[in-house]
């Protein structure tokens, strides 16, 4: 009889606990999914969400009301003390009231506790920013463009404008030597927007760091300035931006080994290709430019400008035959904007082949195209070049 009792009171309390479970899973589900997108349900149907509280904190934040923001970020603290959120509605009521020393250890407290808050880095990026503190500004920056890459439309402008003060450069090239994956946009809007001398300060900066600027960095800068007209400081920017040992004598060829790879635009090696013909640099294999072509049109392969003084000067270059029985090659040098000043072929067969040629260049072409062209042969049949020690030398007794 004891049993027969005892059973239905075990199956209502399993009743009953089940389908408090059942509400708590359920009425849990539904907050959750209203603390962010309607804080205020969230809080009609559950009072102990500490999110809802503070994502009501900080609607009330930004509808000015100081008060009612605070009030909502400390429930959100006595429900969950690690509610990043509501320290950094805190922090922001705290620095609109003009408590900087307050709102910076609220900020970087909740800093401490989530760095995916996006809201908190940009508190306190701002907040850094504001003080002068470039080098605490540009960590909460990058952590924040890292984490939001949407946010890179404000920020970097932000960070661009700030290169222009001298104290923000070393705390910004430090952080670009880092490499963050925003660096190459970020210096494309440097060289389009701000003054020629912010953005080459923040490139020879990163030319003395552990991550100098690429070919595609530095050419950025390099081509407005040549845009301008600016070529021959643009020259000595590009000089600058080289490594010692690479810089050219007396202003002459780049490379004319082939040793290294691509470099800055325009002065470095620009390598072209068409159906006719195409160049390689192959630096890990050795010295030379790898030439393939079919002597069958002209076909420009490789270009490089140089800003040479007036006077008479000697080009000359030596080719090997890799494979193939003959190839028709050609080095140009004109001026940027007007007549071409020499043109010296360069034949290459089984036994090689060498081009030797002067030329002079007048007063009035201060910046020089010097081109390699494939030719169009006496027949058409495939071969592999390889061309190296080019050189262009001032002549004896010129001027």
């Amino acid at each position: 009889m004891a049993n027969t009792v005892q059973r239905p009171v075990a199956l209502v309390v399993f009743a009953l606990v089940g389908a408090f479970l059942s509400w708590e899973i359920v009425s849990s589900q539904m907050s959750t999914d209203m603390q962010t997108s309607n804080p205020r349900a969230a809080l009609q149907w559950r009072t102990d969400e500490p999110r809802a509280w503070a994502t009501a904190g900080e609607r009330a934040f930004r509808a000015g009301d100081l008060p009612r923001a605070a009030r909502y970020a400390r429930h959100a603290i006595a429900r969950s003390p690690i509610e990043a959120h509501a320290y950094t509605v805190l922090g922001k009521v705290a620095f609109a009231n003009g408590e900087a020393e307050r709102s910076s250890r609220l900020l970087m407290f909740a800093g401490g506790l989530t760095r995916r808050d996006a809201a908190t880095s940009y508190a306190l990026y701002r907040q850094s920013m504001a003080a002068g503190d470039y080098k605490t500004a540009f960590f909460h920056a990058d952590a924040l463009m890292r984490r939001a890459p949407s946010s890179t439309g404000v920020i970097m402008p932000e960070l661009a404008g700030a290169a222009s003060n001298p104290a923000a450069v070393a705390p910004l090239v430090e952080r670009l030597a880092a490499k963050p994956a925003w660096r190459l946009d970020f210096v494309r809007l440097l060289a389009d927007t701000a003054p020629t001398s912010t953005t080459l300060a923040v490139l020879q900066g990163l030319a003395r760091s552990k991550a100098p600027p690429t070919a595609d960095e530095a050419s950025l800068l390099l081509m407005k300035m040549m845009r301008a007209g600016q070529q021959a400081a643009a020259y000595d920017a590009w000089l600058g931006l080289l490594p010692a040992e690479a810089r050219p004598a007396d202003r002459g060829v780049y490379d004319g080994q082939f040793r290294r790879a691509e470099g800055p635009q325009p002065f470095g090696w620009r390598l072209l290709r068409s159906a006719a013909a195409e160049a390689q640099l192959t630096p890990q294999s050795g010295a030379g430019l790898q030439v393939q072509t079919d002597n069958s049109a002209r076909s420009p392969v490789a270009r490089q400008f140089l800003t040479l003084p007036p006077g008479g000067y000697r080009l000359s270059s030596r080719a090997e035959m890799v494979e193939g029985t003959h190839a028709w090659l050609e080095w140009r040098v004109s001026c940027r904007e007007g007549p071409t000043l020499l043109q010296a072929p360069l034949r290459v067969g089984t036994a090689g082949g060498v081009a030797d040629a002067q030329f002079a260049i007048p007063a009035d072409c201060g910046v020089q195209q010097l081109t390699l062209s494939a030719l169009a042969g006496e027949r058409s049949s495939t071969a592999f070049v390889r061309v190296a020690h080019v050189a262009i030398q001032p002549l004896r007794g010129a001027p």
